[in-house]
């Protein structure tokens, strides 16, 4: 591994979490599978990570956050593993923190309120979670963690993949074990709890009213016209416009309307 990125095992390990998400930028075009450490049925995993060209390690700088972050679950989710070997005496020990999340901007008696529609937007249209872009669950709070220390006893081989490990189920490692233990001092967010959201928008947005007609009679005047149909006869421009008169005072009898 050190030898095919021109890095030794132990500089490897100090890559930043996001630099190993950049280095999945272009996982799209291939089978880009860095290592992880997740729990399995029979035990905890140890990933054991392919060798990767050089090419395929641009700097991070050039791609904009959610891009990285997109980057950074796709590296994730494409990691191979491997049972690892420690027995029932491990600990897992941090600090922990719920936060939790307000939004005094949000109106919560108009998500509940069923009697309002968005023009354009279908029934359910933005919280359906089966569509690309969908709001189904509003995150509330999240599980905060810090000094997070792994102790067990571990093979060679686990402490040999945990050179270039990144997780450890929930948890991101970004050291190697070292007497016995796995560890990251650093802040990281491990868990969220959230709210489903009922469906919105509530409706179908009402399809357009036909358009109204009116046929003019003698002694009609557009103020008139608009009184009746509007109640307001200063609307009269609105139904000038919508007919492009040009002489809006000079109606002529059995001519028809458009009413807007």
């Amino acid at each position: 591994m050190g030898s095919s990125l021109g890095l030794a095992p132990d500089e490897l390990r100090h890559i930043p979490p996001l630099e190993l998400a950049r280095r999945a930028a272009l996982i799209q075009r291939g089978d880009l599978t860095p290592p992880r450490l997740v729990p399995m049925p029979d035990g905890p995993t140890v990933g054991v990570p392919p060798k990767l060209p050089i090419e395929i390690l641009p700097k991070i700088g050039g791609l904009p956050l959610p891009e990285r972050l997109l980057a950074k679950r796709r590296l994730l989710g494409a990691a191979q593993t491997k049972p690892a070997t420690i027995t029932s005496d491990t600990t897992i020990t941090f600090d922990v923190c719920l936060v939790r999340i307000s939004r005094p901007w949000l109106f919560w008696p108009l998500l509940d309120d069923a009697t309002w529609y968005v023009p354009g937007v279908s029934h359910e249209g933005v919280t359906r979670g089966a569509v690309t872009g969908s709001l189904a669950l509003l995150p509330t709070a999240f599980l905060a963690i810090r000094n997070l220390k792994v102790t067990a006893q571990w093979s060679q081989q686990d402490v040999a993949a945990s050179q270039l490990a990144t997780n450890l189920g929930p948890f991101s490692v970004d050291s190697q074990i070292v007497d016995g233990v796995l560890a990251n001092p650093g802040l990281q967010v491990v868990g969220w709890q959230l709210e489903r959201l009922p469906a919105l928008p509530p409706n179908d947005a009402p399809a357009a009213a036909p358009p109204r007609h009116y046929v003019v009679v003698k002694g009609d005047t557009l103020a008139r016209i608009a009184l009746t149909f509007y109640g307001d006869r200063e609307r009269w421009p609105e139904i000038a416009e919508a007919n492009n008169l040009t002489q809006p005072d000079k109606l002529e009898e059995g001519q028809q309307l458009t009413i807007p």
